[in-house]
């Protein structure tokens, strides 16, 4: 029997009912072919937290962090994005491969910043800051 990954929490918000957060805490990396830093997430990943998210019908948010941030009195910051923003840039990319065999091969996926939510010092999903939908 395959292990699957657990979420880290499940919030309930008023007016807008409950959200699944897995919190990752990392850095953002290079690539060798970006000049920017990423977060990343493996691929493998990805697909385990889709079939919990299915398995429970609620909505899987993750919130990644500089791990380098924590306990050092630093102003923590976190980066969240909808599992289904993720999922679709991930299919997406398909159209950029020649090959499905070379497109399979992606391992693991850097997060472009535009998905991201910036949010400093708390997680705030409130009424009317952002629509989930939006863009998705």
């Amino acid at each position: 029997m395959k292990k699957f990954q657990r979420v880290d929490f499940l919030v309930n918000l008023k007016g807008f009912g409950r959200i699944i957060f897995d919190l990752k805490c990392g850095k953002k990396i290079k690539f060798f072919n970006s000049e920017g830093e990423y977060f990343s997430i493996f691929i493998s990943e990805l697909e385990e937290l889709s079939v919990i998210q299915e398995d429970i019908s609620l909505p899987l948010w993750i919130s990644f962090s500089d791990k380098n941030l924590f306990n050092r009195g630093n102003k923590m910051v976190f980066y969240l994005v909808a599992l289904v923003a993720i999922i679709k840039f991930w299919k997406d990319l398909s159209f950029w491969f020649d090959k499905v065999e070379n497109y399979n091969e992606i391992k693991v996926l850097r997060i472009p910043d535009e998905l991201l939510i910036r949010s400093e010092d708390s997680i705030s999903l409130g009424e009317g800051q952002y629509q989930i939908d939006q863009n998705f």
